[in-house]
């Protein structure tokens, strides 16, 4: 059986493991950081194509009851206008639509199934260099560690390294100068329904927000932020900042949020790479000018 090395155990690694060992292949899943990513980041919305990905590979009904069906965006201007209504994408043939989801709980939940089927997982595996060699691909890892398999498989993210090392000379990730902002706030009465989401566009920040069937409000912001940040400028900051900086920023109207999750919203477009032996696989972030909630999808 062919060996198959996947780099990233996100969203897309376990995935594509699963349909690498249905079509006969042998994959292993590596990833750069110590543990798994329980806990980590804030939601995004699982569109029906990822879904649909899903059910092809039978991996669909690891998701079941995780999350909530989210069918439909109102936009509003700053001053509470409506602008119009939006599907957040066409339902599958049995009505199936896009739902939101923590990430750590979609991550999690695939991870799981991947683990039920067989598939290893190696943690702290930072890959730093690949190679042909002997017919097949080496890996080389931060730690010293080698692994040769048949395939490499990158699903690590938009700073991939398997990107870089299939060509060095591609333009890296390009920081759009906002930032995605999301989290989590109880509050009394809100003015959007279970499975809608508000998207506002301020004249200072584009906000947006839904609420869960429990009643909790699951919030994003896009504040503009001028220069990237670094990799921990942003939690140095404290959420006494973040608190007063996005109450400055939003309507008055908007309830004060909870303790904010924030990382830099960089997204970008790459070529469509695959030489040899080596293969880019991602999920792709679906956010445009005004950094929409984070979108699940395969390509």
């Amino acid at each position: 059986m062919k060996t198959v090395a996947v780099i990233g155990a996100g969203v897309a690694g376990p995935t594509v493991a699963m349909a690498l060992q249905l079509a006969g292949f042998e994959p292993i899943v590596y990833e750069s950081h110590p543990t798994d990513s329980d806990g980590v980041g804030a939601f995004v919305i699982l569109h029906v194509n990822g879904i649909d990905a899903l059910r092809a590979i039978g991996a669909d009904k690891c998701l079941d009851g995780l999350g909530f069906d989210t069918p439909q965006m109102r936009f509003r201007s700053g001053t509470g206008r409506s602008l119009g209504v939006a599907g957040t994408g066409l339902p599958l043939a049995d009505g199936t639509v896009g739902r939101t989801i923590r990430r750590a709980d979609l991550c999690g939940a695939l991870r799981d199934e991947a683990l039920r089927r067989g598939i290893s997982f190696e943690y702290g595996r930072r890959l730093v260099e690949a190679k042909d060699e002997d017919g097949g691909v080496v890996a080389v890892f931060e730690d010293g560690t080698m692994r040769a398999s048949e395939l490499l498989i990158g699903a690590d993210g938009i700073k991939s390294r398997v990107r870089s090392l299939i060509d060095p000379t591609a333009p890296p990730a390009r920081y759009i100068p906002n930032l995605y902002i999301s989290g989590y706030a109880r509050a009394g009465v809100v003015d959007a329904r279970p499975g809608e989401y508000q998207m506002v566009f301020g004249r200072r920040c584009f906000f947006g927000y839904t609420v869960a069937p429990g009643g909790e409000v699951w919030w994003f912001a896009n504040p503009p932020y001028p220069n990237e940040p670094g990799p921990n400028e942003l939690r140095a900051l404290g959420d006494a900042h973040w608190r007063t900086m996005l109450a400055e920023r939003s309507a008055p109207r908007i309830p004060p949020p909870a303790p904010p999750t924030a990382r830099p919203c960089t997204p970008t477009r790459w070529p469509g790479w695959s030489p040899g032996r080596w293969r880019p696989c991602w999920t792709r972030a679906a956010a445009g000018r005004t950094c929409s909630p984070h979108g699940t999808t395969w390509r």
